[in-house]
């Protein structure tokens, strides 16, 4: 094989990439510099990244362009150059772990369609930020599944809150919460408002949590002595003004609709205590993915 060969570019090279990298195999080969590991997952010169070694054949790519090599090309040429002191001073080599390459599998594709970011930027970004990376992966799960029984259970509203600057995450919302979901719903919220997660899950979170204080007055025992449909009635007021107050227009009719559907949920008070919360952590841990995916 004379030099490296392009198969695919785009995203079709980054969905290949997500498919084959987490089972690939790691080897050894002989080099002039004695016995050289090809471990899938090695990041060098900030652009490569290792996909598939075989002892005849190499698969790498730069950026979003997926190659082909002969093995001991490669070796000669990319990988013992990344290795030379000069190199490793600069541009130390990155090693991601197996468990590793499995969890950011399922970033790559969504990530780099939305943040334009490759497997090896995602890689880079992961390795420099494991604590916000673990975190954001651990807390976002919580806060996309209140929000899909939020959507299911109080269609009005959710209706209301895709009028905030959460709108951009909102109005893509997946369905489920499989690892590629979550990996979704993080990339739109860091993507929307103009890249800044704490305003549109802080706002996300206020809208909730007023909505929640309306709500929970009408469990108060003085409340239920009047008889729940009264108090809903009388407390529409109140929310329509809460709501006036995050910069959301209701109807009293409107109010009193999204009144009757979070009480007709025995767990709607908890379950918007839950989303608030879910987005009050979860905003911090994005601003500072936020900001180092804008540093790269």
């Amino acid at each position: 094989m004379n030099g490296p060969k392009l198969l695919s570019t785009g995203r079709q090279a980054v969905e290949c990439i997500a498919k084959v990298m987490p089972t690939a195999p790691t080897i050894t080969v002989r080099s002039s510099l004695g016995d050289v590991e090809l471990r899938p997952g090695t990041i060098f010169s900030n652009r490569k990244i290792l996909v598939y070694p075989s002892p005849m054949t190499v698969y790498y790519a730069v950026d979003d362009r997926l190659y082909e090599e002969g093995t001991a090309l490669f070796v000669r040429g990319e990988y013992l150059n990344a290795m030379s002191a000069g190199a490793a001073r600069a541009m130390p080599m990155v090693h991601l772990a197996k468990a590793e390459i499995a969890l950011l599998t399922g970033i790559f594709v969504p990530w780099y369609g939305m943040l334009g970011l490759t497997a090896a930027k995602v890689g880079l970004l992961y390795s420099a930020h494991k604590k916000e990376f673990d975190s954001a992966l651990q807390k976002a799960p919580a806060a996309l599944r209140t929000l899909l029984e939020v959507r299911r259970r109080y269609p009005e509203l959710f209706r209301r809150l895709m009028l905030t600057s959460a709108k951009e995450f909102l109005v893509n919302l997946p369905n489920g919460v499989t690892a590629e979901d979550v990996a979704f719903f993080l990339g739109r919220v860091i993507k929307g408002a103009g890249g800044v997660p704490e305003l549109t899950l802080g706002q996300l979170a206020k809208v909730v949590a007023r909505v929640a204080v309306v709500v929970g007055s009408l469990h108060a025992p003085s409340m239920a002595a009047r008889g729940m449909a009264s108090a809903a009635a009388t407390n529409a007021a109140a929310l329509k003004a809460q709501l006036a107050a995050q910069g959301l227009r209701v109807s009293q009719e409107e109010a009193n609709v999204i009144l009757r559907e979070i009480l007709a949920d025995p767990k709607g008070v908890e379950r918007l205590r839950e989303l608030e919360n879910a987005c009050n952590e979860l905003a911090p841990v994005l601003r500072c993915l936020t900001a180092a995916i804008r540093s790269q």
